[in-house]
């Protein structure tokens, strides 16, 4: 997502402008943030919080850089910090559950998923499937959340149905919906609650759906107001929260919702109790792409030192070879399972498991959060059905790790046929000349200057070779695709190469150890092919050198 510049507001002396003035200076006193640090955090996208009316129980669904898809994490208000997320199992599946809001009283869940047996558009005319989003709703019954369903009603389509919030009340359904494949034209609708079933689904006025991607209509239980994002021009960044108020059976005109909430990024999804508050934004100094912020912490009087730090954090980063020990081969392109544990009295126990495909080199990369201690790698390949290799974690390290598997037969003991060989950086064994000899490369969407979260591993380990060895420089080389013309190009590079050093020096790197540089369109053997699309112009390119 695109980064703006923070636009300074120069207000008229008229009521209208006294209000929002009075809106502002009230917001700046009252929504101090504090980011909900490892404890709640990911390296990936933690995002969509929503609260119960008591404040005492958040929903929101979470996804790191390794796994395949988001899932709905629940965490809850205790003597007034936040505790540690835990995964909604009855809500997840191996498809994408995202968006999730929690009643007011905390006994319903509506989410988004694209998970099977949803509707769908028609097929493309290549026979190409499409899949899209829709609503799911689930009770909390006897302690237990239900079997997720379909939304009863005519809400769902074969568009993309997302971000739910219910009323007060629970008796008015708000959602998003865009067509397949075009979030940019999103609109927020509503629907009434009628003999169990939500139906005449209507849009909301103009003065709300302004065409500037609208999203995540949700309630406060403290003020009345209605908080969305949307990303229309005058804000302090990307996407902006804006408020309004229903009087009588209309919504007033939106007023943005202030510095104190908004930044100069995306700031999405805020949520409002009668007790506290909580923000998803991608805002400088976060651990990864999108950061869940609260106004109560999530550790005790450190916090605010934490937070302030947060980015400071050494990583903890697995740098994994596979290799064939019968013919010393990388694994490429193959699945693994890792199975994410925690040593508790001497007993692993599984917190978390994903899945990984190996790179077309036979590598993958792991940045486990901080109640890791341990990794348990599987392959999923049928030649080495029953290999599995168990790897210590070391905190705030980084680990290179060769992990050898051998191929297996019925008779084979199972336990024979894995090791692995680890090195450390913090004990010197990582090697210089071949880490410094190594361009690492940075690729981007198209138009895009946002450094995209598979690459945050890549920028760590720099950092920390760069901590490590106080006397190499980077030097960062902007570039873009022919697409468009030569000076916007420039630009783009410019802001690629930029926003990579930008993460480099939140992480403690001094500017004066990095050299940026930017080249606008690179002369590629794509462009003399004709290829249309150029992917692999659209990078940076980072040099460590003395």
């Amino acid at each position: 997502m695109t980064k703006y510049i923070k636009i300074k507001l120069m207000p008229l002396i008229t009521a209208a402008a006294f209000a929002l003035i009075f809106t502002m200076a009230y917001s700046e006193k009252t929504a101090r943030f504090y980011n909900l640090t490892v404890r709640i955090n990911t390296e990936g996208d933690d995002y969509a919080p929503s609260l119960t009316e008591d404040g005492s129980t958040a929903v929101f669904n979470s996804k790191m850089p390794q796994e395949n898809s988001h899932k709905i994490f629940m965490c809850k208000n205790k003597n007034g910090l936040w505790g540690d997320p835990y995964p909604v199992f009855e809500l997840n599946s191996d498809s994408n559950e995202e968006t999730p809001f929690i009643s007011a009283d905390g006994k319903t869940i509506l989410f988004a998923s694209d998970r099977p047996g949803g509707f769908s558009p028609p097929a493309t005319s290549d026979g190409k499937k499409r899949i899209t989003f829709d609503i799911y709703i689930s009770r909390l019954i006897d302690g237990k959340w239900s079997k997720p369903e379909l939304l009863k009603g005519t809400v769902n389509t074969n568009m993309n149905e997302r971000a739910p919030g219910l009323s007060s009340d629970g008796k008015t359904l708000y959602f998003t919906r865009w067509p397949y494949n075009s979030p940019g034209k999103s609109r927020i609708y509503s629907a009434k609650l009628e003999n169990g079933a939500f139906t005449g689904v209507k849009e909301l006025p103009e003065s709300i759906n302004t065409g500037n991607c609208e999203i995540g209509f949700r309630p406060s239980y403290r003020s009345g107001r209605y908080y969305f994002a949307s990303r229309k021009p005058g804000g302090f960044g990307g996407w902006d929260i804006y408020y309004t108020t229903m009087t009588g059976k209309k919504f007033s005109k939106p007023v943005n919702a202030g510095e104190g909430i908004n930044s100069a990024y995306d700031d999405m999804y805020y949520s409002e109790s009668k007790l506290n508050s909580m923000i998803c934004s991608n805002r400088a100094g976060g651990l990864g792409k999108f950061d869940l912020y609260s106004s109560i912490p999530a550790e005790k009087s450190t916090t605010a030192k934490l937070t302030q730090n947060i980015a400071k954090k050494p990583p903890t980063l697995l740098h994994i070879k596979i290799i064939n020990k019968n013919n010393k081969k990388l694994i490429k392109k193959t699945p693994f399972r890792i199975i994410l544990m925690e040593e508790r009295e001497n007993k692993s126990v599984i917190l978390r498991t994903t899945e990984v495909k190996s790179s077309n080199r036979g590598v993958f990369t792991l940045s486990p959060k901080d109640d890791v201690d341990s990794v348990l790698i599987e392959p999923l390949s049928k030649i080495y059905t029953g290999c599995s290799v168990k790897i210590h974690v070391a905190p705030g390290k980084i680990q290179n790790i060769t992990v050898y598997f051998v191929k297996t037969s019925s008779s084979q003991k199972k336990t024979s046929c894995a090791d692995a060989e680890i090195k450390s950086s913090a004990d010197s064994e990582l090697s210089v000349k071949s880490f410094q000899s190594s361009l690492k490369t940075v690729y981007f969407k198209f138009n895009s200057d946002e450094v995209q979260a598979e690459y945050i591993p890549v920028l760590h380990g720099i950092v920390e070779f760069m901590r490590g060895n106080p006397e190499f420089r980077v030097e960062i080389s902007g570039y873009s695709d022919p697409e468009g013309s030569a000076v916007y190009n420039e630009k783009l590079s410019m802001k690629r190469a930029n926003n990579v050093a930008g993460f480099i020096k939140s992480l403690d790197i001094p500017g004066e150890r990095i050299t940026v540089k930017w080249f606008g369109e690179t002369q590629s053997s794509s462009r003399k092919k004709g290829i249309r699309y150029y992917s692999l112009d659209r990078k940076v390119e980072l040099l460590l050198e003395k």
